[in-house]
């Protein structure tokens, strides 16, 4: 390859030219003083854009282990999308740790935590496990309480009360917004309810009113020929 001078080239130019084609660096460098050689230096460098560098056969290793781990983390994703309901959002999705208490086997379990339209969810990817799971229509509350975790002291705990009276405890880095989008999740939940419930009171079935307008029909026009029949009767 021969060299190329352009008088005219500016900065984009030149990052144009290492981008796509690349700049390799090869120098001997030796600083002294007072004609006494102190410092060497030995470099080696090339200087590309990231597919000139794998077109090159550089650092090939490094992108196939980043397409790897992006492989991996999509099929994780997919793991944790399977334990979702048909028609159910996920709203807010965080790394925390659920207490696990059955039997003599007590102790927090890492999972992901996720809040969703319809639900609060803790699943494991790595084996796929579903640790809890709680419908907002059986939620009573939701309270932030002191507790210890591991080797962390206390922190900030979010205890769901479920109204069968049982207590599930949830920790996490961001249990704050993990708590907020959960509240505004149930209230979204009961205000459709109540919306329904109402809608449900106000609306009269339109059988009852047949039939009951059949029954006073029916009624009516017994008495006008029992009245007939007695008006004959005196005549």
């Amino acid at each position: 390859m021969e060299p190329e001078r352009h008088t005219n080239a500016g900065l984009v130019d030149l990052l144009d030219r290492i981008l796509t084609k690349g700049v390799v660096l090869n120098a001997d460098i030796i600083i002294s003083v007072a004609g006494v050689p102190l410092l060497g230096l030995n470099l080696r460098a090339a200087l590309a854009g990231m597919d000139t560098m794998i077109r090159y056969g550089i650092w090939n290793e490094w992108d196939a282990a980043q397409r790897a781990w992006a492989a991996e983390q999509h099929r994780l994703k997919a793991l944790s999308m399977k334990f979702l309901l048909k028609g159910e959002e996920i709203r807010l999705r965080t790394f925390g740790t659920y207490w696990y208490s059955h039997g003599i086997y007590q102790t927090w379990r890492p999972g992901d935590v996720c809040v969703t339209n319809r639900r609060i969810i803790v699943c494991r990817k790595e084996p796929p496990e579903l640790l809890f799971a709680a419908c907002y229509e059986d939620i009573q509350n939701l309270a932030l309480k002191k507790g210890g975790v591991i080797a962390n002291g206390e922190t900030d705990i979010l205890h769901i009360c479920l109204k069968d009276g049982t207590v599930a405890k949830i920790h996490s880095a961001e249990i704050h917004a993990l708590r907020d989008a959960a509240e505004r999740a149930m209230c979204t939940v009961r205000s459709l309810q109540d919306a329904d419930e109402l809608d449900a009171e106000h609306r009269t079935p339109p059988k009852i009113l047949s039939t009951t307008s059949a029954t006073f029909s029916a009624k009516s026009q017994m008495e006008y020929e029992m009245l007939e029949e007695w008006r004959e009767r005196e005549r």
